[in-house]
């Protein structure tokens, strides 16, 4: 959907248990934006942990950091008083994981999820808005018009600035 930027793609079912290195190391790497799409719980992406809150801390710092979209459940789930999930883990370690994370506080559904995820998509290609803030309500905007399940609107939170200039 990135139609003018280079991406890397990394499956789990490709590369089994190298996929956990290849996403530190993308992370390193100093992308503009990274997306997960499947399972995931506060904490982790997918059940076999190939990212975890655990990990940000040990990534490289970075002077450019990403945007980070989890669209899985509970990423975001920000309602525990003692532990951070892994979206507040992300934005909150200096120069490492993400300078804002677009994530779910709760249970989300795989193809609405999906539908969600191509609308915030094609609002960042399309170049549009100066803010983030801004790119996030015209997705949200987009999302309903697909008529997908209405509950997601309720669960998906930006993390970080929405005043962030989009890059």
């Amino acid at each position: 959907m990135l139609t003018s930027r280079s991406t890397q793609k990394i499956f789990r079912t490709v590369l089994g248990t190298e996929t956990k290195s290849a996403i530190l190391d993308a992370f390193n790497a100093s992308p503009a934006l990274v997306s997960y799409v499947g399972h995931g719980d506060q904490g982790n992406w997918a059940a076999e942990k190939i990212l975890s809150f655990t990990d940000i801390p040990s990534l490289d710092p970075q002077a450019r950091l990403p945007l980070v979209l989890t669209m899985t459940c509970s990423n975001g789930n920000f309602l525990h008083t003692f532990d951070n999930s892994l979206a507040e883990t992300l934005t909150l370690t200096p120069q490492r994981g993400a300078l804002a994370a677009f994530s779910p506080s709760g249970l989300s559904l795989d193809s609405a999820a999906h539908a969600y995820h191509r609308a915030l998509v094609t609002q960042l290609e399309n170049g549009a808005h100066a803010r983030l803030g801004d790119l996030v309500l015209d997705a949200q905007a987009e999302y309903t018009l697909s008529g997908a399940f209405p509950e997601l609107l309720a669960i998906y939170h930006l993390f970080g600035d929405p005043g962030l200039r989009s890059r």
